[in-house]
């Protein structure tokens, strides 16, 4: 029930908000910090049984032959799932209650808002407006304040509420962008999604609205670095051009590769600025820095470059993407 490519950005966030917020390297923190992980590992395996009991039958559609949804593939029961959401949510709890109380009250929160969102009486999910700001603050701000708990506890530290808004649009521009996929099976249940109760062409709007609020604030507040204000700006004109692709997209394939790719690029984002905290707080030498943002420009440059130029080659599943 850990799906690892969510998991690893509620990680990222969390640990940006711990490097944002401590300005050096702290490793007498790594106790907390990997405690403080796990607390939140937890609680995404909490909310994705709970997600899947509520949509079984939606998922049962949408996602015929997906290994990691264990009611529709028959590996697991309703009642393994309850059992294992109950002891996940436990365990996020005693691991957080082992770090201090900022720690355990967020976990709180975070699981209750989980529930909040697949469970009645609110059932979130059901509103399509409001399921993608929701979503973001689940996945967003909950482990960042998690982040700053870590640090707090050792000193006064204040809030940064910047870079909290700007990951929250950031990934806001992603978590728009989800339901893609299950339009077929929404609409037979009757669910109603941003996307179908607006259509494709406002999705994209407020995606590409998003990621520009998102992307702009993180280099405005990355003032101090140059050379990492050109990458970030690098990074946020391929998410522009990933959005036009998306828009432009006549096959559900296509749509899904771009959506893909943008989530690739906006990871790229997180991992550049996790790395420049890093580098700064081991007092690295500017050529470090140089080759580190090197890296970078050649790997998701080439990534990004294979996606443009030849997308047929790619695959979801055993399905190769149509041209």
């Amino acid at each position: 029930m850990v799906r690892y490519k969510s998991v690893l950005v509620l990680v990222l966030f969390l640990l940006l908000s711990s490097m944002l917020h401590s300005h050096s390297s702290t490793p007498h923190l790594y106790v907390p910090i990997t405690l403080s992980i796990l607390a939140i590992i937890f609680v995404y395996a909490c909310a994705t049984c709970t997600n899947d009991l509520a949509d079984w039958e939606i998922d049962s559609i949408n996602l015929q032959g997906h290994k990691d949804r264990p009611l529709v593939t028959g590996e697991g029961s309703r009642r393994d799932l309850i059992m294992l959401s109950v002891l996940t949510a436990a365990a996020a709890l005693g691991l957080a209650a082992c770090v201090n109380f900022i720690t355990l009250v967020t976990i709180i929160v975070g699981i209750i808002l989980n529930a909040c969102y697949s469970l009645p009486p609110l059932r979130i999910s059901y509103h399509a407006l409001v399921t993608p700001f929701y979503l973001t603050l689940c996945y967003v701000a909950v482990p960042y304040i998690v982040g700053y708990g870590i640090v707090s506890s050792e000193k006064m530290v204040a809030f940064n509420w910047l870079y909290m808004a700007s990951f929250y649009f950031l990934f806001l521009a992603r978590i728009c962008l989800k339901d893609f996929r299950d339009r077929k099976g929404d609409l037979l249940a009757g669910k109603p999604t941003l996307i179908l109760r607006y259509g494709k062409k406002t999705v994209c709007y407020i995606s590409t609205g998003a990621a520009l609020i998102g992307g702009f604030t993180l280099i405005l507040l990355s003032a101090q670095e140059l050379i990492l204000q050109w990458l970030l700006g690098l990074f946020i004109l391929a998410l522009l051009i990933v959005e036009y692709k998306l828009y432009i997209a006549k096959a559900e394939s296509l749509e899904l590769l771009s959506i893909g790719y943008g989530a690739r690029m906006g990871n790229g984002i997180l991992f550049a600025l996790l790395g420049t905290f890093l580098l700064h707080a081991q007092n690295a030498e500017p050529a470090d820095l140089v080759v580190f943002y090197g890296s970078m420009v050649i790997i998701y440059g080439w990534l990004f470059w294979e996606y443009l130029r030849r997308p047929e080659t790619f695959y979801f599943g055993k399905k190769r993407i149509a041209s």
